[in-house]
């Protein structure tokens, strides 16, 4: 069996639709394949002894390039057997990418573009999307309870591994969609387009659905789920919201504009050194000498554990998108680089994932916060993670009140400068536990690395005795991910990026009442926020805003893809008000060649020299539209920032970075 790393391909993968489907000829069929069609490679049916044209249907439709039929239903005796049926066709087809739908559930027309771009790269394993179950009609769909879309993403797209031993569940009824081993832990991007399911339109078909799934659940469970029943639910316990269309992006895919400028189609990851390419080269023997007959040859990797609060959600189910998380992923693939193994622990609730291939992230079941730091995570760190040789603390106050004697934490900016802080703390005994528990972190370590000069400016003033444990390693920016990427095409709007997770404290509210104000002056402007949100009501707040500007856009992006995302920008506005390091987004956007606003806030005046290579502002919302504004009307300005900032980009590139990684690792874990 090929395993996973090696059936990563950054280019020239097949997507495959894998389909059931029982008497839909006068359904949504047409509908459904006729959208298929436009972007998938093939496509695999079993009809379920169909009694209408259903499979006339399905035969005319060239990308059809597998159908069976059964002779009598599968799926009223023993789904399970009938899902499995269906996997071994798709298979024989030799897929790259399996697509599991139904014949009632359509992608947003966004999919069309952008799926080369979601399945060409080696970044992760499986896609998930939300699923919106329409109600009654096809404009509303239902959001009470367990229907609630927002709070579920569910797992569409797997990449395929040839050789492996697929196993489906022995289960007659919700047999689900994918074999075992699709279900568990994998490397997965939640994708914010999102998918209609119309299986529920017709209301005169809902008794008939729920007493067929009753009947069989009571003979499978002896009950009905808690799901089943709410089918039926009385009509003032349903709870409906109307369907709002996302707009399609005003520039192209990645892949879609490699192929017209006639480059190439390899990712940018790919020739920076993929995750799947770097655990490739880490992996494999220890390569010890072999001991003393009768004992075991001593293990000679040396492994690093590294401590960080959460790099997942604390249940497991979401990744956390952002600068730190990508940081803490480049930091592994050097630690690898360098023979290191590397595991991660963060809190949770003991589940297991990977951060990249072969790197695992254990959960500790330790969440408490004390006095901005968390001890009990520490302690059981220590007892848990007892094979490790050498600690880094993603993050400082992490290290309290102990660490490892060959250790290293990082600062990733001054995070106590935001209004509220004292009152978060619960007053001056508070804050000087606070700055107790600090210094015993900081002291513990043998080097921390500063991502920014402001906090080495505190802590010089605060506690000089600490400085020398100081090493300042500001962030990158990979500049070979924009090497490859093909010249966006000419556009006549001026286009302004958000790239931040929406908080508060990165100025999301400012940065959205500059778009609406200015998308009113101006009628060449649009604002892209791009960036998930911390929990999934303010993504669907933001989802439902943006529609209701024909200027404004809502997404988010794998790392990966953003390197084309700020090529096709014009602006970036990043008006953080506090908790700020050097901002990989604002590298990131330098790097790119944008003209930067930004705010005068933590390391952001560590690559920001204010009308040179981008604007330093107070951030709040006139002076973010004055600046704005002034970069709008003045073409000239716009294009000397932005040719500075990627020339200043070229001091802060991922190989330095690396290097004096490279120097502090070396000088403290050997």
């Amino acid at each position: 069996m090929r395993d996973v790393a090696s059936t990563r391909k950054p280019s020239g993968n097949k997507l495959t639709a894998m389909m059931v489907v029982r008497n839909e000829a006068g359904r949504y069929l047409r509908q459904v394949l006729d959208d298929l069609t436009q972007w998938v490679d093939e496509i695999v049916i079993l009809d379920d002894a169909s009694e209408d044209d259903t499979p006339v249907v399905c035969r005319s439709y060239e990308k059809v390039v597998r159908f069976e039929q059964n002779p009598s239903p599968m799926f009223i005796q023993h789904e399970g057997k009938l899902r499995a049926k269906l996997w071994r066709m798709v298979e024989e087809t030799g897929p790259d990418w399996i697509l599991a739908i139904d014949a009632d559930e359509i992608f947003e027309p966004r999919i069309r573009c952008e799926v080369r771009d979601l399945i060409n790269q080696v970044e992760y394993d499986a896609i998930e999307f939300r699923l919106f179950d329409f109600w009654g009609s096809l404009t509303h769909y239902r959001v009470d309870g367990e229907w609630d879309p927002w709070q579920r993403f569910v797992r569409f797209i797997v990449r395929y591994i040839p050789g492996k031993a697929y196993t489906w569940p022995d289960l007659p009824i919700h047999a689900g969609r994918w074999p075992r081993e699709c279900r568990g832990p994998l490397l997965s991007f939640h994708s914010d387009i999102r998918v209609k399911h119309l299986g529920w339109v017709r209301l005169e078909e809902h008794k008939a659905k729920y007493e067929l799934y009753r009947a069989r659940e009571m003979e499978a469970r002896g009950a009905p789920s808690k799901h089943t029943e709410s089918i039926m639910a009385p009509p003032q316990d349903v709870k409906l919201e109307e369907w709002f269309d996302s707009k399609p992006l005003p520039y192209p895919s990645r892949f879609t504009a490699g192929v017209m400028a006639g480059g190439s189609r390899q990712t940018a990851d790919a020739t920076a050194g993929s995750p799947g390419q770097m655990a490739g080269r880490a992996g494999g023997s220890n390569g010890g000498a072999p001991g003393k007959p009768g004992r075991r040859a001593l293990r000679r990797t040396r492994r690093v554990g590294v401590l960080t609060t959460n790099h997942f959600s604390p249940d497991g189910n979401r990744v956390v998108y952002g600068g730190a998380e990508r940081y803490g992923i480049e930091l592994t693939r050097l630690l690898l680089d360098m023979g290191f193994e590397v595991e991660w622990w963060q809190a949770g609730t003991g589940w297991e994932r990977e951060l990249i291939p072969g790197v695992p992230v254990r959960s500790i079941p330790e969440g408490d916060a004390q006095f901005q730091t968390a001890p009990r995570l520490n302690h059981t760190f220590h007892e848990r993670a007892t094979g490790i040789d050498y600690a880094i603390y993603f993050v400082t106050f992490l290290a309290y009140p102990q660490a490892l004697e060959k250790s290293i934490s990082i600062s990733h900016g001054i995070y106590w400068d935001y209004p509220t802080f004292e009152a978060t703390l619960g007053g001056r005994e508070a804050r000087y536990e606070w700055r107790r528990r600090l210094f015993i972190a900081l002291a513990a370590v043998r080097k921390i690395v500063s991502v920014d000069t402001a906090t080495l400016q505190w802590v010089a003033a605060t506690w000089p005795g600490l400085t020398q444990k100081f090493e300042y390693i500001p962030n990158f920016v990979d500049l070979g991910a924009y090497q490859t990427l093909p010249e966006p095409q000419q556009h006549e709007r001026i286009r302004v990026i958000f790239p931040r997770r929406l908080t508060s404290v990165r100025g999301v509210n400012e940065a959205a009442r500059a778009a609406e104000v200015l998308t009113r002056e101006y009628d060449n402007v649009e604002f892209h926020f791009v960036g998930r949100a911390h929990d999934d009501v303010l993504e669907k707040h933001m989802v439902r805003w943006a529609s209701t500007n024909d200027r404004i856009f809502y997404y988010w992006r794998p790392p990966g893809l953003m390197p084309w995302t700020y090529r096709n920008m014009d602006i970036a506005v990043i008006p953080s008000k506090a908790t700020e390091g050097t901002s990989l987004a604002c590298l990131e956007a330098m790097g790119a060649g944008c003209a930067v606003i930004a705010g005068h806030t933590g390391g952001l005046s560590d690559l920001i020299i204010d009308g040179y290579n981008g604007l330093l502002i107070k951030p709040t919302v006139q002076n973010l539209i004055d600046a704005l504004s002034q970069l709008i009307e003045d073409e000239d300005q716009r294009a000397r920032l932005g040719r500075a900032a990627k020339e200043v980009a070229r001091a802060f590139s991922l190989e330095k970075w690396r290097e004096r990684w490279t120097r502090v690792i070396t000088d403290i874990f050997t």
